[in-house]
């Protein structure tokens, strides 16, 4: 079976509790943040106002330390797709323009398994795989 770039991102990222099991390499924060605002230029982060007050702050700490399920630990290139395939999923296509559809809300822990679950159905489904 040929390789699947998209198998196994999606994981339960959000189990993450006091450190342990956590990613080898720190959040990088700042360069999440300019991918999100690479992709998403009307819904640019500041980076002067992400820092660790902000709840969202924590939540991509979370993200970012959840391993895919074939394993691996999260790394700048896991985000930049999930990016990528969130810009060209149905959320965006038809709620793009609503004022809470932001990092925040993606990043939030009730959101983030169904948002990057649904782009990657998404995905799969426009190249013809099924799941």
């Amino acid at each position: 079976m040929p390789y699947d770039p998209l198998d196994g991102y999606l994981s339960d990222a959000l189990i993450w509790a006091d450190g342990h099991g956590s990613n080898p390499k720190a959040c990088p924060h700042e360069e999440i943040i300019k991918l999100w605002n690479e992709k998403f230029p009307s819904k640019a982060v500041s980076l002067h106002e992400w820092n660790r007050r902000r709840p969202a702050y924590r939540d991509l700490e979370a993200v970012w330390n959840g391993k895919t399920t074939q394993g691996n630990w999260r790394e700048l290139k896991h985000m930049g797709m999930a990016f990528e395939l969130i810009s060209k999923s149905s959320l965006f296509g038809t709620r793009g323009d609503q004022p809470w559809l932001t990092l925040d809300w993606i990043l939030n822990p009730k959101n983030w398994g169904s948002v990057y679950e649904q782009a990657i159905n998404e995905h799969r489904e426009r190249k013809g795989v099924k799941a």
